[in-house]
């Protein structure tokens, strides 16, 4: 009679310990789904943040990401370029080193198809497209012109350009500006040089709306649409609207 008691007893304990053992499984999951909904917060490299995913508009309007500060480079031409010279264009920047072994040639194949789109149209004469080389002790002003004359980039010398300088300008730039990762890779011979693969979308009055994945349709499409919409914008109003940070 004792031990058919204490049977009863473990076949009741070992039921209660499955039940909660389901209930903690159930729980589990549903959290982790509620977790991969969230957005995922900036990839950190280098100390500063890659912004990985596209900003989408909220409220049919681009959101106002950052404004960047003022910077003097030298375009392949050999004639300094800064933030005023471009302020009344909508650019379209990327940042490549023409020595690349990565993704920088496909970069500029789809810098090179997005002037191919541009020159055809009414707006070619409000975009600037601006390539930044993030090794500027070898991409010297001769060194780009190469990188963007006929027998690869065939770059449009007023509206396409190639923008070098020194190593603690363009680092400075890129890591403070445009809040994007650069640095050295001793681990990768055909990469030496670690930097962001996306193409970022600048206002008329110098600001970042938005960042796209240049390798991927989906975020050329998303960019293609983006422009169109920061093209729609009268210019007085983005500077009385100010800017301010996006997570």
């Amino acid at each position: 009679m004792y031990m058919n008691t204490i049977r009863r007893v473990m076949v009741v304990l070992l039921a209660i310990a499955s039940l909660a053992t389901t209930f903690l499984i159930v729980i589990s999951l549903i959290r982790q789904a509620q977790r991969s909904d969230r957005p995922h917060p900036a990839l950190q490299a280098g100390g500063v943040a890659d912004s990985g995913g596209l900003v989408h508009q909220r409220n049919g309007q681009l959101p106002i990401i950052t404004k960047l500060p003022d910077f003097t480079l030298t375009e392949r031409s050999g004639q300094p370029v800064g933030a005023a010279d471009l302020h009344g264009n909508v650019l379209i920047v990327d940042f490549i080193f023409t020595r690349c072994g990565g993704p920088c040639p496909a970069m500029t194949s789809q810098m090179a198809e997005l002037q191919r789109t541009f020159e055809q149209g009414p707006e070619w004469n409000q975009i600037r497209l601006v390539s930044v080389t993030v090794d500027p002790e070898y991409d010297t002003p001769e060194v780009l012109r190469r990188y963007a004359g006929p027998s690869f980039a065939q770059a449009d010398p007023q509206r396409w350009l190639f923008l070098t300088g020194s190593r603690s300008e363009i680092r400075s730039l890129i890591q403070e500006g445009f809040k994007l990762p650069v640095g050295e890779n001793a681990e990768d011979p055909d990469m030496p040089i670690y930097h962001s693969a996306k193409f970022v979308l600048v206002d008329r009055v110098g600001r970042i709306r938005g960042y796209y994945d240049a390798l991927e349709e989906e975020g050329r499409s998303m960019l293609m649409h983006d422009l169109r919409v920061v093209l729609s914008e009268p210019q007085a109003r983005g500077e009385e609207r100010g800017t301010r940070s996006e997570e």
